[in-house]
């Protein structure tokens, strides 16, 4: 990769070694700071260990840390180091999930409803349903697992559905915490707490996605317009973004429902 002036990543690096400073690096070699900090990041995220774990991941989301393992030999003992990669600004996760998910299939076409109340709004709450989430029953009193998750989500939303008015707006909040982990570390992103998982991190986002899909299906065939706001929970500061982007591009063939999937 290079940057301004011709200069590549790892010239960047070996000056920011040499100063330890984003800025000061930028002033030698004469380029913008910002130039400067996206070149070192792009190049670290470039590690073949760091690039496996993202790739074991499968969503293009950077795990919180990863390992490399050597085996021992009769010349050397084997080692383990961990590598962390630098912090990300939100934007640039948002562009990458954006270039993940641009050649997903958009759903068919749902037929507006032939007849909704004009003043009235429907709110369709969703809290903490931490798909993924791994529970047993003899420890904690009741089963849970990604799949009951999906099918309770859609349960719910289904039967909320059925039993609201047919109002003109109807709004599909989810307040945080839609899946259980960020990524495959099964760590809470910033306590860092251990968690109980069920399966891989990319068939829980997968499942997430197609159920909540499936709620804002059920919406839509009741509803003129649909907004679906989702927030992030202390669980998934990241990953709502992968579900977001992923629900924009399967409505974006449904009415006015696409324009209206936000985020904070």
């Amino acid at each position: 990769m290079s940057g301004n002036k011709g200069y590549t990543a790892e010239d960047y690096k070996a000056v920011y070694d040499r100063t330890g400073s984003y800025v000061a690096t930028a002033k030698e070699l004469g380029v913008n700071e910002s130039t400067v900090r996206r070149s070192i990041k792009d190049m670290q995220l470039r590690d073949p260990a760091m690039q496996g774990a993202m790739d074991a991941v499968g969503t293009g989301l950077v795990p919180s840390l990863a390992w490399i393992k050597t085996k021992a030999t009769a010349d050397a003992p084997g080692y383990s180091v961990m590598l962390k990669p630098a912090d990300e600004p939100p934007e640039a996760t948002a562009d990458r999930i954006k270039a993940a998910l641009a050649d997903l299939d958009a759903i068919k076409p749902i037929a507006a409803p032939a007849y909704v109340e004009a003043d009235l709004c429907t709110l369709y709450p969703i809290a903490d349903v931490h798909v993924g989430m791994r529970a047993w029953a003899k420890e904690v009193g009741e089963d849970y697992d990604t799949d009951l998750a999906s099918k309770r989500l859609q349960s719910w939303i289904g039967q909320c559905v059925a039993a609201s008015p047919a109002s003109h707006t109807a709004i599909v909040l989810d307040v945080g915490d839609l899946t259980h982990a960020d990524d495959e570390t099964a760590l809470t992103p910033k306590s860092k707490h251990s968690l109980d998982v069920d399966t891989r991190h990319f068939r829980t986002l997968d499942m997430t996605i197609q159920a909540l899909a499936v709620c804002v299906e059920l919406t839509l065939a009741k509803h003129q317009r649909v907004i679906v706001r989702i927030l992030p929970g202390n669980h998934n500061v990241n990953s709502y973004m992968a579900v977001m982007f992923a629900l924009t591009r399967l409505l974006s063939r449904n009415r006015s429902a696409s324009a209206n999937i936000t985020a904070m």
